[in-house]
């Protein structure tokens, strides 16, 4: 049997990046980035940022 292999990976700039090679603050702030897109477009609003302690 073939051994399933599950990657996560990001474009970035028009090229695909492996999770593992961007560095994880920098994934962070691009994934809370995405998802504060996403819902603002189904019309919810971010009322304030997270406390830094909780990230």
């Amino acid at each position: 049997m073939s051994k399933l292999e599950i990657v996560s990976m990001v474009k970035i700039n028009g090229v695909w990046y492996r999770q593992e090679e961007v560095p994880e603050d920098q994934f962070k702030k691009l994934l809370e980035d995405k998802i504060t897109e996403s819902m603002q477009n189904l019309g919810f609003r971010k009322d304030k940022e997270p406390e830094p302690d909780l990230l």
